[in-house]
């Protein structure tokens, strides 16, 4: 019998662009609180170390638009020249993931890029959230607990946010056609965020987690037509939830123990708890609306009036930086919701990418409902961006491959 040698692994990613990554994981999981000049750095080497194809499309135009808009009606961006070049990360994010790895790809190489992407930023806030649990785990404290960067006080909902994105990959590895080691790692990287949050007694990351199940499995069912691996998805679930709830009701490892004497069974089920669809959010933008003819041109005038934010990306950045950043982040949030579901209906993707973009677009945007991004969370749309370039360039490897089969 002939020996036939196995073709060598295609390395995606050339050592240049894995510098790049390394500071984006480092930007990701604010590291020291330093994410723009992570963001700073990760773009000066990522312009200088041989990339010498790079491209840009339309994508990138809302983007420098915000930028500017940010740059003059936000007054935390005039103050130093440092904060000025902040103002522009998004669109350096943008064509960072755009053009990344280096060189021109085929189809297959930039399904891989974007994967690797996805979790090298989802690894870098999960990182950030791991490290305030540890640090975390002796102190007796409320909901807020102490940053590990910082060593002061970061609220809940500000932690809640480094979760997101690893909700929505870990979902999406666990669902899709992964090795078994794959789907475990998944369980134990969601399993940390899960028990954390019983010490931030927060909602957000237990309906996220929700929404990303159901939404993956409807996905799978509706849209990728995969019947069986539904199935074999909600069974897995099923058995999952069932070995938790035996763990649960026998008090394996004093696990019973640890959920009634959380923060979150304190908030929500204990003496003095509120009912889990008691939020303050929605009112708090109901009072923003009236405001938004009386201050257009930012300067965070409403949330002084109002005293506190909108909690979401859209009102809070138009008290943040007026209504031209409004215009241009709907434009931008849009447009990578477009190019994402182009990569959904594609042909030529595979169904592991789709799923993976479906859950991670998914929780993406409805945290962006939830929280004041560009205040609080800068660098969650900086991620954002990120994964919005890398979606961008796949979209239009898989339109230049359907054109190709279509020719042929």
């Amino acid at each position: 019998m002939r020996h036939v040698e196995k073709a060598p692994k295609k390395n995606i990613f050339a050592w240049n662009d894995c510098v790049v990554l390394f500071f984006l994981f480092l930007a990701a999981m604010n590291f020291n609180t330093w994410y723009a000049y992570c963001v700073f750095v990760a773009f000066a080497l990522f312009l200088v170390l041989g990339n010498t194809h790079l491209r840009m499309d339309s994508g990138l135009v809302p983007l420098i638009f915000l930028s500017l808009s940010i740059l003059l009606f936000d007054p935390y961006y005039q103050d130093s020249l440092t904060a000025m070049l902040k103002a522009f990360i998004f669109p350096m994010c943008y064509f960072m993931g755009y053009n990344l790895p280096s060189g021109e790809t085929d189809l297959q190489g930039a399904e891989k890029a974007t994967e690797k992407v996805i979790f090298t930023l989802a690894l870098g806030t999960w990182m950030h959230l791991a490290l305030n649990m540890v640090s975390n785990w002796s102190e007796e404290s409320g909901r807020n607990t102490i940053d590990f960067w910082t060593g002061s006080v970061l609220s809940a909902t500000n932690q809640a946010a480094l979760a997101v994105m690893m909700i929505g990959f870990a979902i999406a590895i666990f669902l899709g056609s992964y090795s078994f080691k794959w789907k475990l790692s998944a369980i134990g990287l969601i399993a940390v965020v899960l028990i954390y949050n019983l010490r931030l007694g927060g909602r957000t990351i237990f309906f996220l987690t929700l929404v990303a199940l159901v939404g993956g499995l409807l996905y799978q069912a509706v849209f990728l037509r995969r019947s069986k691996r539904f199935f074999a998805s909600a069974l897995a679930i099923v058995v999952l939830l069932g070995l938790v709830l035996w763990a649960y009701t026998q008090n394996l490892f004093g696990i019973q123990d640890f959920v009634v004497n959380s923060n979150f069974y304190e908030r929500f089920f204990g003496e003095q708890s509120t009912e889990l669809d008691d939020d303050g959010r929605l009112e708090k933008k109901l009072k923003y609306l009236p405001k938004l003819f009386t201050y257009p041109w930012g300067g965070a005038h409403i949330r002084e009036e109002i005293g506190g934010y909108a909690h979401d990306l859209y009102l809070d950045t138009y008290d943040e930086a007026g209504l031209f950043a409004f215009a241009f982040v709907i434009v931008l949030v849009i447009g990578a919701i477009r190019k994402m579901l182009i990569v959904l209906r594609s042909q030529t993707v595979g169904r592991n990418t789709k799923l993976l973009l479906a859950c991670v677009f998914l929780v993406l945007n409805i945290e962006f409902w939830v929280e004041p991004i560009l205040a609080g969370v800068p660098w969650l749309l900086a991620c954002f961006c990120v994964i919005y370039g890398a979606t961008a360039r796949l979209s239009r490897l898989s339109r230049r491959n359907r054109i190709v089969e279509s020719v042929s």
